[in-house]
C-alpha cells in the first residue's frame, strides 16, 4: 500500500472529505488529491506529521515503514538504517528548498504550490500553479530564470546543511518538457550517425543537458563524448565501432 493509499484509507475511516482533511492540515483540497493519487512522490516532513496527527497514526505508518500492528521503533538492519539516513538527508534538503522558494513566492506575490520528490537520488522541488500566468515568469528565456532559481536554492540549502547540494528546481514542468526535447534531439543525432557512419556534433549545452544526451546515447548502444570548454562544451555522438569502445571515457560533466 502506498503512502497516498494509506492517507485515503484513514481519511475515509475518519469520515472526512478531502476538503475537510485539507482544512485541518492547512493545505488546499487539490493538495490532498495529489497526495492520495501519488502525484507528490515525497511529502514534506511537516505535512506528513500534520497528516499523522489528524489521522491518528504515525508518520512511519503513512510512509509504509511500519504496519498498523508494528511498533514504530522496530529494529532495522545497518543497510536499512543507512537508506533511511540518506532518505532523511534528501528530505531535509527538499524541506529547506521548499521553505526558501515559498519565501521567494511571497516576496514577489506569486501564487503557487511547492511539490517535492526524489529523482535519480536527487531531491527535486517544483513550483506549480493552477493559473500559471505568474510563474511563467519564473522560467525565463530558455530556462534562464529556472537555472538562477536552482543555483540560489542550492546555495540556501548548502548554507543550512553545510553540504553541497545537487537539488533540482523545476517550474511548471519546464524540465520535464526540456528532457523530452533533448531525448528527441539525441535520437535524431543517433539516427544520423547510424545512417552516415560519421560523428555528429551537437550544439553547446550545459552539464544537465549533456547528461541527458549521454544517457540516451548509452541506452541506444552508441558512444558519446563531451568536448570543449564551458560555456561552449558540446557532445559528439559516434557509432560504436567495437566492444572496446565501452571502456572509453564518457564525459558527462
Amino acid at each position: 500500500m502506498t503512502t497516498g493509499e494509506r492517507i485515503r484509507q484513514l481519511r475515509i475511516e475518519h469520515q472526512m472529505t478531502q476538503e475537510e482533511l485539507g482544512a485541518r492540515v492547512r493545505v488546499q483540497k487539490a493538495a490532498i488529491y495529489k497526495y492520495e493519487n501519488g502525484l507528490v512522490v515525497n511529502l514534506k516532513r511537516s505535512i506528513l506529521e500534520k497528516l499523522a496527527i489528524v489521522l491518528d497514526t504515525t508518520p512511519t505508518y503513512l510512509m509504509g515503514m511500519e504496519d498498523s500492528e508494528q511498533q514504530a521503533n522496530m529494529q532495522l538492519t545497518p543497510q536499512q538504517s543507512a537508506l533511511l539516513a540518506a532518505f532523511d538527508q534528501l528530505n531535509e534538503e527538499a524541506d529547506i528548498a521548499a521553505d526558501y522558494l515559498e519565501g521567494l513566492l511571497d516576496i514577489v506575490d506569486y501564487e503557487g504550490d511547492i511539490e517535492m520528490g526524489v529523482r535519480n537520488n536527487r531531491p527535486t522541488v517544483q513550483i506549480v500553479a493552477d493559473d500559471d500566468t505568474d510563474i511563467k515568469h519564473l522560467i525565463g528565456r530558455n530556462g534562464e530564470v529556472v537555472d538562477a532559481l536552482q543555483q540560489l536554492t542550492r546555495l540556501a540549502v548548502q548554507q543550512k546543511t553545510g553540504e553541497r547540494s545537487h537539488l533540482i528546481v523545476d517550474v511548471d514542468g519546464y524540465l520535464k518538457r526540456k528532457r523530452q526535447r533533448l531525448h528527441d534531439l539525441a535520437l535524431d543525432a543517433i539516427d544520423e550517425a547510424r545512417e552516415t557512419g560519421e560523428p555528429v556534433d551537437l550544439k553547446p549545452m550545459n552539464s544537465f543537458e549533456r547528461k541527458i544526451i549521454h544517457d540516451v546515447v548509452r541506452e541506444e548502444g552508441m558512444k558519446s563524448r563531451s568536448h570543449g570548454e564551458e560555456p561552449h562544451r558540446y557532445v559528439t555522438v559516434y557509432v560504436k565501432a567495437s566492444a572496446a569502445d565501452d571502456a572509453d571515457e564518457i564525459d558527462e560533466a
